[in-house]
Formats: C-alpha cells, sequence, structure tokens
C-alpha cells in the first residue's frame, strides 16, 4: 500500500512471478488491463469472485498457508464498527461563482436546468466551497410547479385524440410496426409525461386507449398475419415450427388465439396437400 491506494505496478509483478502469463491465459484469468480481477479483488468492491481466484492470490502472496490458516487470520482482523465522519469545511466563498449562479437562476432557469445547461462545473465548486450559500440560495430562487389548473384540458384532448387516431391507422399499414400497447401510444404524445400523469383529465383519450390497446394475443396474431402475407407474396410455404420461429413466437408463452390461428393455418395447409395429391393420382 501507499496511503490508502495499492501499488498496482508491485502487486502485479509479485503476482505474475508466480503465475505466468501463458499459465493465465490457459485457464482463460488474464491479468490485463485497469479493470482486471485482480486488481478488482484487492479493491472493496461488491463483486464475486471464484475459489480459483481466491486460491491464486493466497499461493502467490500467502505461499505455505493451509486454507483453514487464511480463513482463521482473517477473521482474527478486527471489524472497525465506527466509520470517520467527514466534516464538511467552508472555504472562502468565490464571489464570481456566486455571481455566476446567481445570473443562471435568476435568468429564469431551475436549479437542475442551471447545471445541465453549462453550470456542471460551478455547481460543484459551490457545493464543496461554499455549501450553505449554495443551498439558502437555491431555496430562495426556487422555482414554482407549473399550474396545470389552467391548461384547456377539453382542446388538448381533441388534439391528442387525432394524434392517438393517427398512430392506429399505421397498424393496418405497418404490420411490422411495434406492439401497440397503452404505454406505446403515450409515447407518441407531445409531452407524453404530463398526458400520461394527468389520464383523468383526458377522458376522450382514456376510451380510446381502452378501447385499442393492442393485447399481446393481438400482436402476436399481426406478427403471424404479416409472415403469412409475406410468404403468399413470394409463393413460399413454412412449416408450424417454421412460422413461429420467424415471428418470434416462444413454445409455451403463445397466447391461446395464437395458437388457434396456427392450427387453422395447419389444416388448411394440410388440406390444400392433400388436394395436390389427389389431383396428381386421383386413384
Amino acid at each position: 500500500m501507499q496511503g490508502r491506494h495499492l501499488k498496482i505496478p508491485l502487486l502485479l509483478a509479485k503476482f505474475l512471478e508466480h503465475w505466468p502469463t501463458d499459465t493465465l491465459e490457459r485457464l482463460q484469468l488474464p491479468v490485463q488491463g485497469e479493470s482486471n480481477w485482480l486488481l478488482s479483488i484487492f479493491r472493496k468492491h461488491r463483486k464475486a469472485f471464484s475459489y480459483l481466484q481466491h486460491l491464486m492470490v493466497w499461493q502467490a502472496f500467502k505461499p505455505g498457508y493451509t486454507v483453514t490458516e487464511l480463513i482463521q487470520q482473517a477473521n482474527g482482523f478486527p471489524i472497525k464498527d465506527e466509520r470517520p465522519v467527514l466534516k464538511t469545511i467552508e472555504r472562502a466563498a468565490n464571489e464570481a461563482d456566486r455571481a455566476s449562479w446567481l445570473s443562471l437562476l435568476q435568468s429564469g432557469l431551475s436549479v437542475k436546468r442551471a447545471r445541465v445547461n453549462g453550470g456542471m462545473a460551478l455547481y460543484a465548486r459551490l457545493y464543496r466551497n461554499d455549501r450553505n450559500w449554495l443551498l439558502t440560495t437555491n431555496r430562495k430562487l426556487f422555482l414554482p410547479k407549473s399550474n396545470h389548473s389552467a391548461i384547456d384540458w377539453p382542446t388538448r384532448d381533441k388534439r391528442y385524440l387525432s394524434v392517438l387516431y393517427q398512430q392506429l391507422s399505421r397498424r393496418d399499414v405497418e404490420l411490422d410496426i411495434a406492439r401497440q400497447s397503452r404505454n406505446w401510444f403515450l409515447k407518441q404524445l407531445p409531452q407524453a409525461a404530463t398526458a400520461e400523469k394527468f389520464l383523468q383529465h383526458l377522458p376522450l383519450c382514456q376510451s380510446f386507449l381502452n378501447r385499442y390497446s393492442e393485447s399481446v394475443a393481438e400482436y402476436q396474431i399481426r406478427r403471424l398475419t404479416r409472415q403469412i402475407a409475406e410468404n403468399r407474396t413470394h409463393q413460399q410455404s413454412m412449416q408450424r415450427w417454421e412460422l413461429e420461429r420467424s415471428c418470434g413466437l416462444a413454445q409455451g408463452r403463445t397466447d391461446r388465439l395464437a395458437v388457434c390461428l396456427m392450427d387453422l393455418l395447419e389444416k388448411d395447409i394440410s388440406g390444400a396437400n392433400a388436394e395436390k395429391v389427389y389431383q396428381k393420382d386421383p386413384r
């Protein structure tokens, strides 16, 4: 250790003296790069390592010890319950930083917007060096939330409904479009988060979503329909398992209605094949 940091070059050198690089390659445990497993196992982490990695480290750094002795030695280390409390040190305020932050807030930006729009480093400096002033100023210049009571909800409801119907019309034209679920429809709206949060003020949109949101069964049937239409365009025929795989339908997770559709298709294909055979050999 060097202070609270690892001496990484020495650590790697001692480990590679015991375990050559070609051996590590054969074991598929290379120690290349700054984020390799050997450095991670010596750092504070929440990762799990295999028994082989532990044994290799023990043999390299604690040769001659048994596993039992190593565990007993580790259990003998004192447990530190008390954690050091970091105290905030207020340094001399930078008047230029204060003036810049006040200018951002007084321009009409919220605290979050001020940080995102070029004030990230400025906020960090003030938080480290002038925290009390920063938090007090942010509370004083906090922007109130917008007043949703002033919104003309009936007009917005009709405008959003028009957008939803435009999206619905895509279902019959673009058979490969994503599932038009309730959430999918809401995400197509302008200010989607507001629409979802205040959906009780949009009764027309709510009624539309209850009626036209696409269920899993409907979506699976639409995928089957698209594939069947494509097969007929190219004059191709698929077995049932091929159709399921091309549509991404997993066995045991396909909806009952989609299964019924495939059963009907299978009977139709079997009947068509039998008719072809009869026409070739009427006996």
